[in-house]
C-alpha cells in the first residue's frame, strides 16, 4: 500500500488534488493547515472549507488538525491570518460533525505523523515505544477534542514561547521544528507547520524527523519500506 503525505495546504486544495490525481496512492494523509494565506480572501477560505467538507468524506483520506484549523474552532487558538469573518464563513460550511473527522495524529507503520511534531518532553517517563505513544495520544485526543469544543485549553494546541505563546514548548499543532523540537528516541516523525525552503531533516542516531512544509512545493510517498520526497 502506498501512502501520499501532503503537508500544509493553506488554501491550495487544487494543487493537492492535482498531486493526488497524478500519484494515485492508496491512502492520503494531510498534515493539517487547510486555511489562511497571506493576502487571502473570505471567499478563498469558503472554497477551501467546501473542498475540505467533501474531502473528509473520501474513504482513503486522513486529515490532521493544524493550528490554522483549530483557530477556526476555538477562540483560544488564534493565529496569523485569522479573522472573525473568515471564521464565520468557514463554520457556515463545516459542521461539528465535519470538524470531528479531523485527527490529532496518525501512525503510519514506523512513522508518527502530526501537524507540528511531538516533543519528547510531553511524554510520561514510562511511555517510550511508538505503540505506547499511540495509546497515550489516543487517550489525550479525547480530552483535547472535548477541550477544543468547550473553549478550554489543552497542550495539543498551545503555542510555545518561540511562537508567542505562554508554554515552554508548543504541542502537536504548534511545536516549532527548528526552535523547540526535541526528538523521541526510537520514534521517527513527519511534520509540517514550520515553513522551510526545502524539506528539512533532523536526523539522530536514534530517530529520523522530517519537516515537509515547503508551501506545498513538495510532498512524500511512503511505500511501506521507503520514503520518497517529490516535487509538486
Amino acid at each position: 500500500m502506498t501512502t501520499l503525505i501532503i503537508p500544509d495546504i493553506h488554501l491550495k486544495h487544487a494543487t493537492a488534488e492535482r498531486i493526488i490525481s497524478a500519484e494515485k496512492a492508496d491512502r492520503i494523509v494531510f498534515l493539517g493547515d487547510y486555511f489562511h494565506a497571506f493576502y487571502d480572501t473570505v471567499d478563498a477560505n469558503k472554497s477551501t472549507a467546501e473542498w475540505l467538507k467533501w474531502s473528509l468524506r473520501q474513504p482513503n483520506r486522513i486529515h490532521l488538525w493544524g493550528n490554522h484549523d483549530t483557530t477556526n474552532r476555538s477562540s483560544l487558538c488564534r493565529c496569523s491570518g485569522h479573522t472573525d469573518e473568515k471564521c464565520r464563513v468557514i463554520n457556515s460550511v463545516l459542521s461539528a460533525d465535519d470538524w470531528a473527522q479531523l485527527k490529532w495524529f496518525y501512525i503510519l507503520d514506523s512513522w508518527l505523523l502530526t501537524h507540528a511534531g511531538l516533543d519528547a518532553g510531553f511524554l510520561p517517563a514510562k511511555v517510550k515505544t511508538l505503540k505506547n505513544i499511540g495509546k497515550f495520544l489516543t487517550n489525550q485526543s479525547v480530552v483535547a477534542s472535548a477541550a477544543l469544543e468547550s473553549g478550554k485549553t489543552h497542550w495539543f494546541f498551545v503555542a510555545g514561547r518561540s511562537r508567542g505563546g505562554y508554554a515552554l514548548k508548543g504541542g502537536l499543532t504548534w511545536c516549532d521544528f527548528i526552535m523547540e523540537f526535541m526528538p523521541i528516541r526510537g520514534v521517527d516523525q513527519i511534520v509540517g507547520h514550520r515553513e522551510v525552503h526545502e524539506p528539512r531533516w533532523h536526523t539522530y542516531p536514534y530517530s529520523k524527523n522530517l519537516d515537509l512544509d515547503t508551501k506545498l512545493q513538495n510532498f512524500a510517498i511512503w511505500d511501506g519500506d521507503n520514503l520518497e520526497i517529490k516535487p509538486a
